[in-house]
């Protein structure tokens, strides 16, 4: 709630209104000149008027030692505002260009395996080097592998032999953000025939999709064994096709 003042002056006259007593009032003027008093009229005339606040005294001046000091110190409170304001400047800088808009990028989204299911058809590329032996390679232009679903984070690669259709192995792989990871130690690419046998094991492997193509690398430890001959080393396959 506002309180509202009444003027002091309006108050100090207010119980000269009610008791109307003499005196509360200011001097009645006067009918008759006072005249100009004992000095000689010409020198009141001729006086310069005084300013109503030449009675009032000056401000001590400040010693210029303390001038000196408080100059001094005004640059050198600016310098170290400024420097701080630069490195602020610089920090926030430097906080936006890691990000480029200076938020925090959004998190990757989760792999979708639905994206990776269909038949692939292509080339591959088998290169043997083994023991005691000359590497060898072998390149198949009717290559096929198929792609269905394991679970919401990993898919299976079945690979097919073309020339009769049958599946060669199965291959689970874990879904990433840049692809997909082939679990290391499954099997693949064995065989058992009469005295003749090999067999192969994961190493590393990766499968990467861009579009309706489908690409994937395999590094694996290869055995065999043949009559009076064995023979180890490894195997690496190469597969690059497009969904059917």
């Amino acid at each position: 709630m506002a309180i509202r003042h009444r003027p002091l002056g309006a108050l100090a006259r207010a119980p000269c209104r009610l008791l109307a007593a003499p005196g509360c009032g200011g001097p009645a003027p006067s009918r008759v000149p006072l005249g100009v008093g004992p000095l000689p009229a010409g020198y009141r005339l001729g006086e310069t008027k005084k300013p109503a606040h030449a009675d009032r005294k000056a401000p001590p001046e400040r010693p210029a030692s303390t001038v000196a000091k408080a100059a001094s110190a005004a640059p050198e409170s600016d310098a170290s505002s400024g420097k701080t304001n630069g490195t602020e400047s610089k920090t926030a800088a430097a906080d936006q260009s890691a990000t480029g808009t200076g938020k925090t990028p959004p998190p990757p989204s989760a792999p979708d395996p639905a994206k990776w299911l269909g038949d692939y058809r292509g080339d591959d590329v088998s290169t043997y080097r083994l023991s005691g032996m000359p590497d060898r390679e072998e390149k198949d232009p009717n290559a096929r592998i198929t792609v269905k679903s394991s679970d919401k984070t990993s898919v299976d690669l079945v690979l097919v032999d073309s020339s009769n259709g049958k599946d060669i192995c199965t291959l689970v792989a874990t879904l990433g953000v840049a692809g997909a990871t082939v679990t290391p130690g499954q099997k693949c690419f064995e065989q058992n025939g009469g005295d003749a046998s090999a067999t192969a094991s994961i190493k590393t492997g990766t499968a990467t999709l861009d579009g309706a193509r489908l690409v994937v690398d395999l590094s694996l430890d290869f055995e065999m064994h043949v009559p009076d001959q064995d023979a180890t080393g490894t195997l690496d396959y190469h597969f690059d096709g497009t969904r059917r």
